[in-house]
């Protein structure tokens, strides 16, 4: 019997878009999917061919009050963000705008990403009133810290053990300051007070609350969890909480707007590879890194060390910044988004801050990667520790010299080793990432069938 699926979407393309094979193996099952995310992705949604559901309200519980009332425009902005914490002003905004979508799509299972994990908290009780199956989607490594993988916010590698503890010491200690000055703006109202708070009130039950330290204040406990990589990519030895599952890398053609200017290179970067020039690709994503004046000092640099070998270097710097002076030049080609698959199936190197689906894609390419880690918060550094541990790429340093760039490049695209590494992963998770998915998945709705089953049951009783 078909079902109806919602999946809640962080409001990124680095979230949205890992969700687009699960839905395209869900529907080719004859189910009904609905994407859920801020207004804004509308088109980015239904280009791929899915149904997509307009939120406008934001998860309660991650910092959301300040960016909400500048948009708004609030005149007195502070006054604003202290009354939205003390009223609880973004949950309740939620729970009803989730509600209405609850009632308007009636589905069988909900996929939340586990990055706004607080949509959890929202929707526990109906969930369970109505008898509706759900599981977290993990866009990126879990943030829990358990003995042998290391914080992700860290490029440390498992094997020292009082690293790992320090790792973990100074991991908690960010937490910790960054609630303390919460606490200290907002009268006490802090995120994590706002979290314990809702917990309380919903009578969140204590066994689906994860218990070990995260970068998140919230994570479920005992929820089917899936996380949207493979475990080879993971570090070896650790003990995850049995309710995880590893599915695998899944691809998905993303449909971008089509523009005349990258057609024309196109044609001109894959005739000078004919002839012998490399191509190499950067993009740092589309997240302000606050490190722009560094970042644009290493793509000089970056222009300078491929050029020097007549070689050949694209740059999307996304559509909120502009090239640097002196950036665009013979063989340098700078643009504020590029079709990036269809753009690493002719690279020879990708510079990347690190985000866990850009690797995707570079090892679906078989391209193997320089990781310059810009954005410390969350997960590229342990994205890129990870992609080094391998033997995928290296990690390399945003105030590197020319010289060095160089050198680094001419490694990964001189030594086969790095292919060789990455084309084995992606054999070993191309097996059989979709079917590990679709069987867990059953799972998951042969339980549910029987909870709403029993549940139907009761009522006639």
């Amino acid at each position: 019997m078909p079902a109806r699926i919602l999946f809640l979407c962080y409001h990124g393309v680095g979230h949205i878009n890992p969700c687009f094979p699960l839905a395209r193996i869900l529907e080719n099952e004859g189910h009904t999917v609905t994407l859920a995310t801020v207004a804004h992705f509308n088109g980015h949604v239904t280009r791929s061919g899915f149904h997509h559901y307009p939120l406008k309200s934001v998860p309660f519980g991650l910092g959301f009050e300040s960016w909400v009332n500048a948009q708004r425009k609030a005149r007195f902005k502070y006054w604003a963000d202290l009354t939205d914490r003390y009223f609880d002003r973004l949950y309740h905004e939620r729970e009803r705008e989730l509600t209405t979508a609850l009632d308007a799509l009636n589905p069988d299972i909900i996929f939340f990403d586990a990055t706004q994990a607080t949509d959890f908290i929202v929707l526990y009780n109906t969930m369970k009133e109505r008898h509706i199956g759900h599981a977290m989607l993990h866009a990126m490594f879990p943030t829990h810290v358990v003995p042998g993988r290391p914080p992700v916010d860290s490029t440390l590698v498992p094997g020292d053990d009082n690293e790992e503890t320090q790792a973990l010491k100074r991991m908690n200690a960010k937490l910790n300051r960054t609630d303390f000055k919460q606490r200290l703006l907002y009268l006490g109202i802090s995120d994590r007070f706002l979290i314990s708070r809702r917990l309380k009130k919903n009578r969140i039950p204590a066994n689906v609350r994860l218990d070990l330290p995260s970068l998140f204040d919230f994570q479920t406990n005992n929820v089917p969890s899936f996380v949207l990589a493979p475990r080879q990519f993971d570090y070896p030895s650790f003990q995850n909480p049995v309710n995880y599952h590893y599915v695998g890398f899944m691809q998905a053609e993303v449909n971008l707007p089509a523009f005349e200017e990258w057609s024309k290179v196109k044609s001109v970067i894959q005739r000078r590879r004919a002839s012998g020039s490399r191509l190499v690709y950067c993009s740092f994503g589309t997240i302000a890194s606050g490190r722009e004046e560094q970042t644009d000092a290493f793509l000089l640099r970056l222009a300078d060390a491929v050029t020097r070998d007549n070689n050949q270097l694209v740059v999307s710097i996304g559509t909120r910044r502009t090239a640097p002076a002196g950036l665009i030049r013979k063989n340098v080609w700078v643009f504020p988004s590029v079709p990036q698959q269809e753009l690493l199936r002719d690279s020879d190197a990708f510079i990347t801050h690190g985000g866990l689906s850009s690797i995707k894609e570079a090892i679906e390419a078989i391209v193997p990667m320089l990781m310059i880690v810009v954005h410390q918060q969350f997960d590229p550094p342990g994205n890129a520790a990870r992609v080094q541990f391998h033997g995928m790429g290296i990690l390399g340093d945003i105030d590197a010299d020319t010289d060095r760039i160089q050198t680094q490049l001419s490694n990964l695209m001189n030594d086969e080793t790095f292919r060789l590494n990455i084309k084995r992963l992606r054999n070993e998770n191309n097996a059989g990432a979709g079917e590990t998915f679709l069987a867990l998945f059953n799972q998951l709705l042969d339980k549910t069938r029987q909870l709403q089953n029993d549940g139907i049951q009761n009522e006639n009783q």
